[in-house]
């Protein structure tokens, strides 16, 4: 049992498992964060396209 314990085969394979599962965990964090921004860009861009007219603060 002692040498199972102390034996270093697969530490790198552990290591690569940790590296991708933090990558993982970011990119949904990414994401979840910029959904909702971009969502509500969309939807902006939606409106303004099917809108008979163009009107901006900067076209005033």
């Amino acid at each position: 049992m002692l040498a199972f314990l102390r034996a270093e085969d697969g530490a790198v394979t552990v290591d690569w498992v940790v590296v991708c599962a933090a990558a993982t965990g970011l990119a949904i964090a990414t994401l979840e964060l910029g959904q909702s921004g971009l969502s509500v860009y969309s939807e902006n861009v939606r409106d303004e396209v099917q809108a008979p007219y163009f009107h901006t603060s900067w076209t005033q």
